[in-house]
């Protein structure tokens, strides 16, 4: 049986266990088996997998890549250079023509910012990690950014708030403990609740922080949606059971999977140019918004 092997960086906060089973399923149907790899969010970890897997003879790759994408070019355009079958999911690296398949992040995030301003929400903040070196949370603020403009509402710097500008600290963004750190939902809040005209509404770039501000709010005595309504993106099982059941984006996280796996077995069977391909999301409205 030949063997197709994926790597991803974590795992259920960001969809990868649905994702993996659509990723086995339909390997299986063409008769692969799956092996599965944790780079941990780790570029020299996912660097060594990757060079690993390619000596040891596996037939393709389907990659989550790690969030400092810039450190592992090297492995990358190896990759591209052996015209070794490589698709990535989630998030895309600008500088090198790999498929991606992952949601309409721009797409979605638009949809749900322009409910949101039907609702009546006209300050709209955003909280992300990095809009900067995470490609999937730039096509979210981009998606925000449009649909205030669509709205013909300014986008106020003031009501954007990122945990990194840079590269400095990649190593712990997307860390399930450091993310979930109270300093950083308080300090979200307080830039919130700071500017000269405060949001009505917070959308945040995944549901784990979406959650850390709502947490940050409820322990300050505010009502959650009274006071400050918040958005997630993701619909991880937690949003819909934690204390103010959470709006959020859901995203088809299995279907990512089999659409990552049938185009790389497609391009086994016919090496053909890269194409992305992009699946619609859904929007779920709870009681936080």
């Amino acid at each position: 049986m030949s063997i197709i092997s994926a790597i991803f960086p974590q795992g259920e906060q960001n969809g990868a266990h649905d994702m993996l089973i659509g990723i086995e399923s339909e390997c299986a149907k063409d008769g692969f088996y799956v092996t599965i790899h944790n780079s941990r969010n780790k570029s020299f970890v996912e660097r060594a997998t990757i060079a690993n897997l390619l000596a040891q003879g596996c037939g393709g790759l389907i990659v989550f890549p790690c969030y400092a994408t810039h450190q592992n070019a090297g492995i990358y355009s190896e990759l591209l250079i052996r015209c070794f079958p490589t698709v990535f999911v989630d998030r895309h690296v600008d500088y090198l023509d790999i498929p991606l398949v992952a949601c309409d992040n721009e797409g979605a995030m638009r949809d749900l910012v322009g409910r949101l301003i039907e609702r009546g929400h006209t300050r709209i903040g955003f909280f992300c990690n990095s809009i900067e070196t995470v490609s999937s949370e730039h096509e979210r603020f981009q998606g925000y950014c449009k649909a205030l403009v669509a709205a013909r509402l300014p986008v106020q710097p003031s009501l954007i708030f990122r945990r990194y500008k840079g590269l400095d600290k990649s190593a712990e963004i997307f860390d399930v403990d450091e993310v979930t750190h109270k300093h950083y939902a308080d300090a979200a809040l307080s830039h919130f609740l700071e500017a000269k005209e405060r949001p009505t509404c917070v959308v945040a770039v995944n549901d784990i922080l979406a959650i850390a501000l709502m947490k940050a709010a409820l322990a300050k005595g505010m009502k959650v949606p009274g006071d400050l309504a918040i958005t997630g993106f993701d619909d991880l099982y937690l949003s819909e059971h934690v204390e103010v059941p959470l709006t959020t984006v859901r995203q088809p996280f299995e279907k990512i999977g089999v659409a990552a796996a049938r185009l790389l077995l497609d391009r086994l069977k016919r090496p053909q140019p890269p194409a992305d391909v992009r699946l619609p999301a859904e929007i779920v409205f709870r009681q936080s918004a």
